[in-house]
């Protein structure tokens, strides 16, 4: 049997999603030039042969400037949840699908990831449909959290000791499975149960000893044009290594306006350097001091110089900001 073609016409497709009854699906699609996170629509198709708009797409969201991600009906049906972004920052917006009323239940928040691979997960629906479990960003650190559809009323839940949170996703039982990692934790698929906290599987073992890595420290300061910069600041963690003088620094500079990164190990750093890894979030550099002894030399210490190239998204800027360490 040859398969149906529900939708064309677009560019691109994305998170396609059935209602737990299969009369309707739900999908994210955009057009070149844009990126999924410069603008891209909500669709919703009816798959029921019984109703007017039997396959015919609406839209239910998003636009050219306003983007759209991961559409996911509540398991008892009657809702339809998602991310979306107009500015700076993100909102969850759930709606009614017998009413078509939308209701923001979090906003201006730092939620939704750019969209460069299929399949990304950071919404999951509780088994009863009362809540949204949804993962933050806060200056590197992705936070799992959940919110009640009806209070509003939000709950951080503890994920300790991991820093990055990847794929959500939840059984009818209440389990949360995710991909977590810190500085000095490889990324491993956990399950969470209650206040239990199993590993299913690890990326690589934890060969290396915790005394060996870095541990981030958020600063920031100000761009040449006012705009406020953050990053993180790994200092020097070499346990075989001490000197009077202070170490020269490794710089990372920003690569693209959506490139992410947080606070979460990075090997081919750390073989280089006990220090630590270096890592951007968004509008953030992130520097990274190494011992001498870290690059087989004994080398005189210098100071450091960190420059950052940040792009505000409301203003499609680029901006420019210098710091120099005093060899302390």
């Amino acid at each position: 049997m040859a398969p149906l073609i529900l939708a064309q016409g677009a560019d691109f497709y994305l998170h396609p999603a059935i209602h737990p009854d299969g009369k309707l699906l739900a999908w994210v699609e955009w057009d070149h030039p844009n990126m999924p996170w410069d603008g891209a629509r909500l669709m919703l198709m009816s798959l029921m042969a019984e109703d007017q708009d039997y396959f015919q797409a609406k839209q239910t969201a998003g636009d050219e400037s306003q983007a759209v991600f991961q559409p996911i009906f509540s398991p008892d049906g009657n809702k339809l949840a998602w991310l979306q972004n107009t500015g700076e920052f993100d909102d969850l917006i759930v709606m009614d699908l017998s009413s078509g009323e939308q209701t923001t239940l979090l906003e201006d928040r730092n939620l939704l990831p750019p969209a460069w691979v299929q399949g990304g997960r950071v919404l999951a629906w509780s088994a009863d449909s009362s809540e949204i479990f949804f993962f933050e960003n806060e200056f590197g650190t992705v936070s799992l959290n959940k919110v009640n559809v009806f209070s509003k009323q939000e709950e951080k839940i503890d994920t300790q000791p991991y820093t990055l949170l990847e794929q959500l996703s939840l059984s009818p039982q209440g389990q949360i499975a995710m991909i977590a990692q810190s500085p000095a934790l490889a990324p491993r698929i956990i399950v969470k149960s209650g206040a239990e906290t199993k590993v299913v599987m690890r990326s690589q073992a934890d060969t290396l000893g915790q005394a060996e890595f870095a541990r981030p420290e958020r600063v920031s300061w100000a761009s040449s044009d006012g705009v406020q910069v953050h990053g993180l600041y790994y200092p020097p963690t070499n346990t075989r290594f001490t000197n009077d003088s202070a170490p020269p620094m490794v710089t990372a500079i920003h690569g693209g306006d959506l490139l992410l990164r947080s606070t979460t190990l990075s090997t081919w750093m750390e073989l280089s350097s006990p220090v630590g890894a270096t890592h951007i979030l968004r509008s953030i550099i992130a520097a990274v001091p190494v011992t001498a002894e870290a690059i087989g030399t004994r080398s005189k210490a210098i100071g450091a110089i960190w420059i950052c190239r940040t792009r505000s998204k409301a203003a499609r800027r680029w901006s420019t900001a210098v710091w120099q360490t005093q060899g302390n």
